[in-house]
């Protein structure tokens, strides 16, 4: 049995970020925050070796993205994949190449009303990051 189909290409063939490229819909203002744990240790006696203040040792991203045009969070979606995110609404598309890999199953997003912005939270996945040893 034979099956034909009129598509050109499978799906785990079209790169998902060339599709964004003919997307009609605005792209979002946002912003990347990196975020980290520091206790008096860490900034006074510099007992933890593997932090500095670098973005190389944060755990955390805090991506800000405002979507003036959106009124609540019901009509927004929101894929989170380990190098990228893929936010989407009836007026918006962020597909964002993310600058360090995440857990895809620890972060949060929480819509602020007041200034319709988007706040994701993502848990940076550090375990194939090297350490830093002492000289």
């Amino acid at each position: 049995k034979i099956e034909v189909k009129n598509e050109i290409w499978d799906d785990d063939e079209v790169d998902e970020c060339s599709v964004a490229a003919f997307e009609s819909r605005a792209r979002p203002e946002y912003e990347i925050l990196h975020k980290q744990k520091v206790g008096a240790n860490d900034v006074y006696l510099g007992l933890d070796y593997e932090k500095d203040p670098s973005s190389s040792s944060c755990e955390e991203m805090l991506i800000r993205v405002s979507l003036p045009k959106e009124h609540s969070s019901t009509d927004i979606s929101l894929d989170v994949l380990p190098e990228q995110i893929d936010l989407r609404s009836p007026n918006y598309r962020l597909l964002l190449p993310l600058p360090k890999r995440v857990y895809t199953n620890r972060g949060s997003a929480k819509w602020e009303k007041d200034t319709k912005r988007m706040l994701i939270t993502l848990v940076v996945d550090r375990t194939g990051q090297v350490t830093k040893l002492m000289k």
